[in-house]
């Protein structure tokens, strides 16, 4: 039995795994962009391609930014409803924010796989800011990383 506000263990552990796991994901996906940003050696990318990678990168930004605002909005939002025991709700909250947060990562890196499809981050290094969203998700992994007693502070 825990104490009233106390985390379980196994609540902590099980978002420790399923963090690690979209982490590693990310990773993964970074290792790929990297790769074929290195390996290129196709022609020069055309203006119009530029200018559509030049949007998506945008997108991409504007993208992240609200999802990361939305994240922090449904995070308290979980934490304050009344249906569920005070630990589902944590879970619930806490995988719905690094899901909103992954989701941001996940889409800058798609567009930075685009870019290095296409040549792009091989000749304009301003697009691997695609590459942010994915560095803020690692940071949020490591600020907010799940053990019963950050979980506690945090929901408290």
């Amino acid at each position: 039995m825990t104490p009233a506000g106390a985390v379980p263990e196994e609540t902590a552990r099980t978002l420790r795994v399923l963090l690690a796991a979209m982490a590693g994901g990310l990773c993964l996906l970074a290792a790929v962009v990297v790769y074929f940003s290195a390996s290129y050696s196709g022609p020069a990318p055309g203006a119009a391609l530029v200018a559509t990678l030049n949007r998506l990168t945008m997108t991409a930004m504007a993208a992240a930014a609200a999802l990361i605002v939305a994240s922090e909005a449904v995070w308290r939002a979980l934490l304050r409803a009344d249906a569920g025991a005070a630990a589902a709700r944590l879970q619930s909250a806490f995988l719905a924010r690094a899901a909103l947060r992954e989701g941001a990562a996940l889409c800058g890196l798609v567009v930075a796989l685009l870019c290095a499809t296409h040549g792009v981050l091989r000749l304009y290094p301003a697009y691997w800011s695609n590459f942010v969203p994915f560095a803020l998700f690692l940071i949020f992994a490591q600020l907010h990383w799940p053990t019963p007693e950050s979980l506690a502070a945090e929901a408290g």
